[in-house]
């Protein structure tokens, strides 16, 4: 299934490096929803599509309690912390369905018994049903229930591949650290926007300065004859998890705090 949406908005650049023009903002609840974050802006396509899943969704389960809608982008997108993306209007942070029926006032972590994979999946089948979402970035450890309720739910085998991969194939289910309470849906770029790129733009990655510590005399600290040389680093701003090897080693509390950071 596609929808068709005439856009005006224009998501311009990536995720991680955008701006959004004429966007539009998310209403603050409907059927099956309630929004509770202020930065609640997206493409035509965004809000168009994820209102229609969340409506469709109620009506499989009007009893469920609402699905919590975070952050989306700032009206005009460009940086919004603590996110690293959710500049261009195509981001979206959405609440995991509680298993007791009880709303929450935002996003809560629970245990896995406290959630209701069943009711999560369906919404997420929803979304991909659309044919615009590109990831849905989601703690690895929520996965495997998911994909059980899947699975008990007689989804197509045709769904199963589109939300969980196959036959080498990546599905839209991304693992991704820190979505423990909540997930975190991208759309593709609306159709026919020449501005827009799919992609989270790769800056230069932390080379020189990892170099020049191993080489500097004093444990952890770079010269600054061989800064100068070397040029200032740049952090790496990615959609695509890191395949190389760890860097320098952090204390505990920098490591604490990068974990919670939100994608």
């Amino acid at each position: 299934m596609t929808l068709q949406v005439l856009p005006q908005s224009r998501s311009m650049g990536s995720p991680n490096r955008g701006r959004l023009a004429q966007g539009r903002e998310f209403p603050k609840e409907g059927p099956g929803w309630f929004r509770f974050s202020p930065n609640a802006w997206g493409t035509d396509e965004t809000v168009t599509l994820l209102q229609w899943a969340l409506e469709e969704w109620h009506r499989t389960f009007p009893d469920a309690p609402p699905v919590a809608v975070g952050a989306l982008s700032r009206e005009g997108g460009g940086r919004l912390r603590p996110h690293k993306s959710h500049q261009s209007g195509r981001d979206v942070d959405m609440g995991l369905v509680p298993a007791d029926g009880q709303a929450r006032k935002g996003f809560v972590p629970l245990p896995k018994s406290g959630l209701d994979f069943r009711k999560t999946v369906h919404l997420m089948a929803l979304l991909v049903s659309t044919g615009r979402v590109q990831a849905i970035f989601i703690h690895r450890s929520l996965i495997p229930g998911l994909r059980q309720a899947a699975e008990e739910e007689g989804f197509s085998p045709d769904l199963m591949a589109r939300l969980f991969g196959g036959a080498g194939r990546p599905g839209v289910v991304t693992a991704w650290k820190g979505h423990r309470a909540h997930y975190h849906v991208r759309f593709t770029c609306p159709a026919g926007d020449p501005s827009c790129h799919e992609e989270a733009v790769r800056l230069a990655p932390k080379v020189r300065a990892t170099a020049q510590k191993k080489a500097s005399p004093a444990k952890g600290t770079i010269s600054k004859k061989s800064q100068k040389a070397s040029g200032p680093s740049r952090k790496v701003l990615t959609n695509a998890p890191s395949r190389g090897k760890a860097g320098p080693a952090r204390s505990p509390d920098s490591r604490s705090r990068e974990g919670r950071r939100r994608y």
